[in-house]
């Protein structure tokens, strides 16, 4: 998502928290960035949704992709998500079943 983005003209901060061991997590995104030329769009910082280290109102929009299911209480993440996102911001949320998933694949 972060590249798709980028590759449409958004900067973009995207990142996991710092003891993050899934498979999305140890990705190397930031190659995969380099190859379509977007890597100067993408930030990588580590951080954790329920205690984000963001300024209130300092976001556009908000993607949670397939992140739901990661966080321990979604009720406080998606309250750090309104508290940084702009007044005029949009949050979306796409959490994939596996079912989903085996068609995008």
């Amino acid at each position: 998502m972060a590249i798709t983005l980028a590759l449409n003209k958004y900067k973009v901060i995207t990142g996991e928290p710092e003891n993050d061991e899934s498979e999305y997590g140890k990705q190397d995104w930031l190659n995969s960035a380099k190859k379509v030329g977007v890597d100067h769009m993408i930030d990588f910082i580590h951080f954790n949704a329920e205690n984000m280290h963001f300024e209130d109102n300092s976001f556009d929009a908000i993607f949670i992709l397939g992140a739901l299911h990661h966080i321990n209480d979604i009720k406080t993440a998606l309250k750090e998500s309104i508290r940084v996102l702009k007044s005029e911001g949009v949050i979306v949320i796409f959490e994939p079943n596996r079912k989903l998933i085996k068609i995008v694949r």
